[in-house]
């Protein structure tokens, strides 16, 4: 399996393209941009999931124009569907950002759901407290964790928006996602990649 990063909007959200030489997953679109489409192309790639660890506006501005050019399924944890394209919920109000998206999810995850995929299997780990719906995708065999705005480099997200909740998401990260093998590499949704062995020793909110 192959990764591409790919750092997208004003916010500068990760997104993460991951395929296996045919099939691509991306996973967050801070902005919908054509060169979305050309790395796709460019590596003989068709899009068949467009994965979302949350709601918020940065991470999902663009999913649906992405997803009228590829034809991909959209998916997200269930509890942050009502997030989609309602600018009051997924934070582009509070930002001052104009936000008209219709979002139209294809799959609403649940804690544990699984999807093969290009060999492997990604898991959906539901990791609430950023928001209530926040998740994790984990390539089991690739040890690769998608994190979005749960986990960060010696950081986790924020809780003082819609949904959040600092006890709730300390408590996700340490039963959730500190309990993985130290090698599991970890993209988060903003800033640098680690893995979870460093975290364990050196997050300050979690070790």
């Amino acid at each position: 399996m192959k990764i591409m990063h790919v750092p997208l909007g004003a916010l500068g959200t990760n997104c993460y393209i991951f395929h296996d030489g045919q099939k691509a997953a991306m996973v967050d679109i801070g902005i919908y941009s054509d060169k979305l489409i050309d790395l796709l192309d460019d590596n003989g790639l068709s899009l068949e999931y467009i994965l979302l660890t949350h709601g918020h506006f940065d991470h999902t501005t663009g999913v649906q124009k992405l997803k009228e050019k590829t034809g991909a399924k959209v998916g997200i944890l269930s509890e942050d569907g009502e997030m989609l394209g309602n600018a009051a919920l997924n934070g582009a109000a509070s930002f001052g950002m104009e936000y008209d998206d219709i979002i139209t999810a294809d799959i609403l995850f649940s804690d544990g759901d699984e999807i093969a995929f290009g060999g492997d299997k990604i898991k959906i780990i539901a990791t609430p407290g950023h928001t209530r719906g926040g998740c994790c995708y984990l390539l089991e065999n690739e040890k690769v964790l998608f994190a979005g705005d749960t986990l960060f480099r010696q950081s986790i997200g924020r809780t003082d928006l819609y949904g959040g909740d600092m006890d709730t998401l300390i408590t996700s990260i340490k039963e959730k996602l500190m309990v993985l093998d130290d090698e599991v590499f970890v993209c988060p949704g903003h800033g640098m990649m680690t893995n979870i062995a460093y975290e364990r020793e050196n997050n300050p909110f979690v070790r």
